[in-house]
C-alpha cells in the first residue's frame, strides 16, 4: 500500500525489486501498475539454503550495480530476505523498515518446524549482521524499537505505522453471531492449536463455531483435532474459508463475535489492525508488539495462552453487548487515527527528505 500511495505524490517514482524462484525468465519487469516491479529469478529454497543464500544475494547485487545510480533513496522492507546485504557499502541513503523479526520468531518456533528452523538460523545471522552496516530504521511498536536499540547504539529510528487496505474502512452492521474468526489457517505460529482448544471448551455448553481463514491443510487440522481429543468439535463446528479477498474477510467480520489472534509471536500484525479499523473486537496474545496495538479492555483484549482465560473473554464479549460495542467503537476510532494514510505518507516523505538533503 505504501508504494501505491507514494506514486500519488508529484515527482515521486517508485520501483520495487523482489526475487522469485517461480518465474521462468531471469528478469521480469512488470510496468502495468503505477510503479515498476522487477522480479529476479532466484534459486529454489533448498538450493538457496545450500549456497548460504549467497547465490541469490549475488543475483541481486549484480542487478543493483547497474540501476542504483538513478535512485535517490533505498527503502528495504524487512530483514528476512537479505536485500540489504548487497548494500553494505553503498553510499546511498538506506532505510530498513522492521517487519517480522526472525531472531525473535525462531525462539518460539514449534519443534515440528525443524526444516523451517534451518532457514531461520541462517536468516538470523544475516539479520543481526545488518545492524553493523545500517543506521536508519522505521519501526512501529515498542517491541521492534527495543530490538533495534538492543543491537545498535547508533540507530536513527522513526515510528511510522503501516497503511491499511481501504476495504477495511467500512461501517459494518454486525450480527454478533457465535462465530470466532481466525485468520491464520493451520499455522501453529499463529495459534491454531489454541483456537481449537478454546472452541472445544466453548462448545461444551454452547454452539460456537470457528471461521478458519488462510492457508489450511485439512489433514493437519484433522490430526490436531484427534491429537487434542477435542470431542466437542464436530465437522460442522469449523467453517473453512481458505484464502479470501479483503471484501470477503469483511463479510466474515460481520458474522463474528471477535477476531481471535493467539499468535506465538508478532510485531504489528495487519490482521489485528484491519479488524480494529473495521470495529471487530480482537482478543490477542500479549506477545511481541501486540500491546502497542491493543490497550486491554479499551481497544481489545490481551490474553495469555490459557484456554479458560481466552474462553471467558469470548463469553464476556458475547454476553455483554455494551462492552462489545465499547471495544468496537474505541478500537475503530483509535486505529483509524493510527493508520491515517495521509499522516503516514507525510511522515515517510519527511524521513526520506531528511536523509536525501
Amino acid at each position: 500500500m505504501l508504494a501505491k500511495t507514494l506514486t500519488q505524490v508529484q515527482n515521486i517514482k517508485v520501483t520495487i525489486l523482489t526475487t522469485s524462484f517461480l518465474i521462468k525468465e531471469r528478469i521480469v519487469i512488470d510496468n502495468t501498475n503505477l510503479y515498476d516491479i522487477i522480479y529476479l529469478k532466484s534459486p529454489k529454497p533448498y538450493f538457496d539454503l545450500l549456497t548460504l543464500y549467497k547465490f541469490r544475494i549475488d543475483i541481486i547485487n549484480k542487478y543493483l550495480i547497474n540501476i542504483l545510480p538513478k535512485f535517490d533513496i533505498i527503502h528495504i522492507h524487512g530483514t528476512e530476505h537479505q536485500y540489504e546485504v548487497p548494500l553494505y557499502n553503498s553510499t546511498k541513503p538506506i532505510i530498513i523498515s522492521i517487519q517480522g523479526i526472525i531472531s525473535e520468531c525462531i525462539k518460539v518456533l514449534p519443534k515440528s518446524r525443524y526444516k523451517t528452523k534451518l532457514f531461520w538460523e541462517l536468516t538470523k545471522k544475516y539479520e543481526l549482521l545488518a545492524f553493523k552496516y545500517f543506521n536508519n530504521y522505521i519501526c512501529r511498536t515498542s517491541f521492534d524499537s527495543e530490538f533495534v536499540n538492543r543491537h545498535t547504539s547508533s540507530a536513527n529510528i522513526v515510528k511510522i505505522w503501516e497503511i491499511i487496505r481501504p476495504e477495511f474502512y467500512v461501517d459494518i452492521k454486525y450480527l454478533r453471531e457465535k462465530n470466532i474468526l481466525f485468520l491464520g489457517g493451520t499455522n501453529e505460529m499463529k495459534g491454531i492449536q489454541y483456537c481449537l482448544s478454546v472452541l472445544n471448551e466453548l462448545r461444551k455448553n454452547d454452539d460456537y463455531k470457528l471461521i478458519l481463514v488462510g492457508k489450511t491443510d485439512r489433514n493437519i487440522l484433522s490430526k490436531m483435532i484427534k491429537r487434542g481429543n477435542f470431542e466437542f468439535i464436530s465437522n460442522s463446528a469449523i467453517i473453512i474459508k481458505s484464502v479470501l479477498t479483503a471484501a470477503e474477510i469483511v463479510d466474515c467480520y460481520k458474522k463474528s463475535i471477535c477476531l481471535l489472534h493467539p499468535s506465538l509471536i508478532d510485531n504489528s500484525p495487519n490482521t489485528v489492525c484491519e479488524a480494529q479499523i473495521a470495529g471487530l473486537p480482537v482478543i490477542a496474545s500479549n506477545v511481541g508488539g501486540v500491546s502497542s496495538l491493543i490497550e486491554h479492555e479499551k481497544t481489545g483484549l490481551l490474553s495469555s495462552f490459557d484456554v479458560t482465560e481466552i474462553s471467558n473473554n469470548i463469553l464476556r464479549l458475547t454476553q455483554d453487548e455494551k462492552f462489545w460495542y465499547e471495544i468496537s467503537d474505541n478500537s475503530k476510532s483509535i486505529a483509524r487515527i493510527r493508520h491515517n494514510p495521509k499522516v503516514i505518507l507525510n511522515d515517510t516523505i519527511n524521513y526520506y527528505n531528511s536523509l536525501i538533503c
